[in-house]
């Protein structure tokens, strides 16, 4: 085996000085957004809800929009209902609810860079 010397020791350490500021940033982009697909799934799935509730009985949209933001659970999330599908004869029946919440992405300990609007729609056939 080789010894290290001084210099080597030193070398390291720059090099480490070096490469460890992109590994935070690379790790915490990581972290964001997985926090960001998250809050996707959970409020596709919030829409969904609201979608159910809201195709068994289309009239009663605040019922459906208390259904997707309680489903959203911690997330602070904005719904919005629409039935009126359900009453036409067109042949195309089918209850709608849109739900968005804002994610911010910024650097840990640096100001946030940008929020950004995250959205989900579902759509079910009434009367189901």
């Amino acid at each position: 085996m080789r010894r290290r010397n001084q210099r080597d020791v030193g070398a390291v350490m720059v090099e480490f000085a070096l490469v460890l500021p992109l590994l935070v940033v690379l790790g915490a982009a990581i972290v964001q957004f997985g926090i960001a697909y998250n809050r996707q799934i959970t409020i596709q799935q919030a829409a969904r809800e609201g979608a159910r509730a809201l195709a068994l009985d289309p009239q009663d949209t605040e019922n459906a929009i208390a259904v997707a933001e309680a489903a959203a659970g911690d997330i602070d999330a904005t719904a919005t209902a629409d039935g009126s599908a359900c009453d036409n004869d067109t042949g195309v029946r089918f209850a709608q609810v849109d739900i968005t919440t804002d994610v911010e992405f910024g650097i840990p300990f640096v100001v946030a860079l940008t929020t950004i609007e995250l959205d989900a729609t579902a759509r079910m056939r009434c009367g189901l």
